[in-house]
């Protein structure tokens, strides 16, 4: 087995160019390397048709005729990384957040992953997002000072609105830099910080609506399997508490954080397409 890592994929976010650039680049370290007749690609924002086709086409004409290649979005390969038994959930709360599931008869069921402009709740953006938001309104005197605003303005070094508006207002938007914030929201929270607590509150319970929505509509009478995954849940550790309590008001639950890479769920999903052929 062989591993090679690059930047992002998906599509809405890089753009289509640069989102194929970057595959191109970590399948050019693999190929020489590997005699391949199934490729599985799992991409954040591969959920639409139309991007996934253009995307799968797009692979397609990189590798040697004869090639199989398939393109899941990070929900489903994450999934199948973690377990085989249906029906099952997984809750992505990284950069973005979703929340899929799939039924025992193999119907999907999904919830969130509208993305940064929308807004993805409880997503590390959203976290550092509504903290720089909580941190304008501290300078302007509308909201009090606490230890969250203070390691935000400490972090962008800020002292004032304008000083927040120019490291924030970039093109194209660092979408990294403010996802990183969310370390600081989980450790403000840690310190009983009003303002931390409050977004947590408010995010967690977005999210959960949605995990009690899928695990409703794909659940049976047994334990369901639910996967945790993506950096959200470590930059606020509160967040998996509130994720697990929320699932298991549908019923009996088996949490678990997903302890495999979820490429892992794309090279089983590529074995399946082998033996499938």
């Amino acid at each position: 087995m062989r591993r090679a890592t690059g930047a992002g994929a998906n599509v809405r976010s890089v753009g289509e160019e640069k989102a194929l650039a970057n595959l191109r680049t970590v399948i050019d370290e693999l190929w020489p390397h590997a005699d391949v007749g199934a490729v599985c690609v799992g991409a954040a924002g591969a959920g639409r048709a139309a991007d996934r086709d253009r995307l799968c086409n797009a692979v397609q004409l990189m590798l040697p005729p004869g090639v199989a290649v398939d393109v899941r979005h990070d929900a489903q390969i994450a999934l199948r990384a973690a377990t085989d038994k249906r029906p099952a959930l997984v809750v992505i709360a990284g950069t973005g957040s979703l929340v899929y599931g799939e039924s025992a008869s193999g119907l999907s069921r999904r919830a969130g992953g509208y993305g940064s402009l929308i807004g993805d709740a409880a997503g590390a953006y959203t976290f550092g997002m509504a903290a720089v938001r909580h941190t304008a309104r501290v300078f302007d005197g509308i909201e009090t000072r606490g230890p969250l605003a203070m390691a935000i303005s400490k972090a962008l070094q800020c002292a004032s609105v304008a000083d927040l508006i120019e490291r924030v207002h970039v093109w194209p938007p660092d979408v990294a830099a403010i996802a990183a914030l969310a370390d600081l929201v989980g450790d403000a929270d840690e310190e009983h910080d009003p303002a931390a607590r409050r977004i947590i509150d408010d995010e967690s319970a977005l999210l959960a609506s949605g995990v009690t929505l899928i695990a409703s509509n794909i659940r049976t009478n047994d334990e369901l399997p639910a996967i945790f995954s993506g950096g959200a849940f470590d930059a606020v550790p509160r967040l998996l508490t509130e994720m697990s309590r929320a699932c298991a008001e549908t019923g009996p639950c088996a949490v678990q954080r997903l302890a495999v890479e979820p490429a892992m769920g794309a090279a089983r999903i590529a074995w399946d397409m082998l033996r499938e052929a």
